[in-house]
């Protein structure tokens, strides 16, 4: 059987893993988000809302968004340092 590629020399098989992985901290950061957000507001209509659980869901916030800065900075560290490696501009 004959591989060919598009464009590119990315498979299909790297171009969806790839995909995957870019998107999954971003997936991830809107699902518990939206889950901490849910979580709060029933807190806060049933007047259950504890200090502790508001420090706890804000650092999850900060430390997911905080990861997923990190990730997709490492992503396009990655990519310059492979366009530059194979002289693309």
């Amino acid at each position: 059987m004959v591989r060919t590629h598009g464009l590119t020399q990315v498979s299909l098989a790297q171009y969806t893993w790839a995909s995957w992985l870019g998107m999954l901290p971003g997936t991830f950061a809107y699902v518990y988000l939206g889950g901490a957000g849910k979580a709060a507001i029933d807190a806060a209509g049933n007047g259950e809302v504890q200090p502790a659980q508001l420090v706890i869901w804000g650092l999850g916030a900060v430390a997911t968004l905080g990861a997923a800065k990190l990730i997709s900075s490492a992503a396009a560290d990655a990519i310059e340092a492979a366009k530059s490696e194979h002289g693309d501009v």
